[in-house]
């Protein structure tokens, strides 16, 4: 092997070298690489799952929100209406308020004529056109 220029025992000790560190590597290191391999993909696995259980919370969320706010519009409307009803209930009331004032003030001198005579005026004072009731 010499003429080949292979030192024999130089070749045997780099061998023995290789197989000794292929040793250490495959008893040592390579189950060490492993473990931190199978943690690595154990964490993205959670990761994962995480984010697709992130998702459907999300989504959920979401429905809830709708569904709030359209619970929430069917009140403002059911609010809106009780105040529309509300408000024709009050318009109707001043509406038949002023009839009746209207009216007390197109018979009021015919109570006048009748109480000119009595000796009532507080009377005669609630039965005035001319000044606002309360």
């Amino acid at each position: 092997m010499a003429a080949l220029g292979i030192n024999l025992n130089a070749l045997i000790a780099q061998f023995l070298v290789f197989a000794i560190v292929l040793f250490v590597l495959w008893r040592y290191v390579y189950p060490a690489l492993l473990k931190t391999l199978d943690q690595r993909r154990d964490a993205i696995r959670v990761g994962m799952e995480n984010a697709e259980k992130s998702r459907q919370e999300l989504a959920d969320a979401e429905k809830r929100v709708a569904a709030m706010l359209d619970e929430a519009r069917q009140e403002a409307q059911r609010t809106l209406a009780n105040a529309t009803v509300a408000a024709q209930h009050v318009r109707d009331g001043a509406r038949q308020g002023f009839l009746t004032r209207i009216n007390i003030c197109e018979t009021a001198p015919v109570f006048h004529a009748r109480l000119a005579g009595s000796d009532a005026p507080d009377r005669r004072d609630a039965f005035r056109c001319d000044r606002p009731t309360t």
